[in-house]
């Protein structure tokens, strides 16, 4: 084993708080374990291994100043309709912009430091629309500049480093994770290393309009050439969002994630699993039910931050 692979800045956004700090706790956790496996028996582990240099940015007041100032000016509290994935909800492109300037902010610090190698990781699936344009923002330096004038004052020296971004001279690596994208392509692994199917049949449990994240995330997972040429022949299917009582039932289990109320959570989700479940032809595979939030926890499937978190465990130190 290499002792001391290049380090990798991983850049996590995500407006939950405990959701994101989860997030990060899973990946430190899936990184020991690797590590220690990688070390051997009665080698000691110490921090100083770990390639990952992770940073948890956190601000939901920043990413949804539109929707606060709004309720402000009315003198009403936060309610569903701050939330993207809700009814009356924001759309996600709509942050976007928000969470360029978050990822140019973060990315312009560390290269401050000498680091060059980023993984851009949005562990939200609802988000992960807001993740896509924010990346072609990022990748194209007008875009970006135009951003950034639109948020604050730019100096010449964030104008420089906009330019210095996408400089193919320059050696700044940037690579993008959410996490309908993380799913699909572990899901691939999964079957691929256990051999027995080529048909991956995914329900995701989310937010409204989740089908159609995770529709557009395997696409995106397909035109990546690796995935093209390791995982030829393979075919993902994403399940219609669930019919009118299961599909409330899982809103309801987001909105007790979110208060903190995980047992109402996790028997709402049960109940949304088994609706679904009764619903199946009789003779039918079952999909693969996958929590297709941060904040859920209900342990009635595939959990969305855990395969975002290996993912990206995996991205740092087997890609090739």
């Amino acid at each position: 084993m290499e002792l001391w692979p290049q380090a990798v800045n991983v850049l996590v956004f995500d407006g939950g708080r405990i959701s994101g700090v989860r997030f990060c706790a899973a990946i430190a956790d899936m990184e020991r374990r690797y590590l220690q496996q990688r070390l051997g028996p009665g080698v000691a582990f110490f921090d100083e291994y770990r390639a990952v240099q992770l940073t948890l940015v956190s601000t939901p007041r920043y990413l949804s100043r539109n929707v606060i100032e709004a309720l402000q000016a009315c003198n009403m509290s936060a309610r569903e309709s701050t939330l993207v994935g809700f009814e009356r909800g924001p759309e996600a492109h709509s942050m976007a912009a928000g969470i360029a300037c978050l990822i140019f902010d973060a990315v312009k610090a560390a290269h401050r430091r000498g680091e060059w190698r980023f993984l851009i990781v949005v562990p939200s699936d609802t988000l992960a629309p807001a993740v896509w344009g924010a990346e072609t923002v990022i990748r194209d330096t007008e875009k970006l500049t135009a951003v950034l004038a639109a948020d604050r004052d730019v100096s010449q020296e964030e104008r420089e480093f906009a330019c210095v971004l996408n400089d193919e001279r320059t050696q700044i690596k940037l690579d993008f994770v959410t996490a309908p994208e993380a799913v699909i392509w572990e899901q691939c692994k999964t079957a691929a290393n256990k051999g027995s199917t080529r048909e991956i049949d995914l329900q995701p449990l989310g937010t409204l309009g989740i089908e159609r994240v995770y529709q557009k995330a395997a696409y995106r997972v397909a035109e990546i050439p690796c995935v093209r040429k390791q995982f030829a022949g393979f075919s993902v299917n994403i399940r219609a969002q669930p019919p009118g009582r299961a599909q409330r039932m899982i809103l309801a289990a987001v909105r007790a994630s979110v208060t903190g109320a995980h047992n109402l959570a996790t028997s709402l989700m049960q109940a949304a699993v088994a609706d679904l479940t009764a619903l199946s032809p009789k003779d039918a595979a079952l999909p693969i039910f996958v929590e297709a939030s941060p904040k859920l926890r209900c342990g009635v499937g595939e959990s969305s931050l855990e395969q975002c978190a290996k993912h990206v465990v995996w991205q740092v130190y087997l890609r090739k």
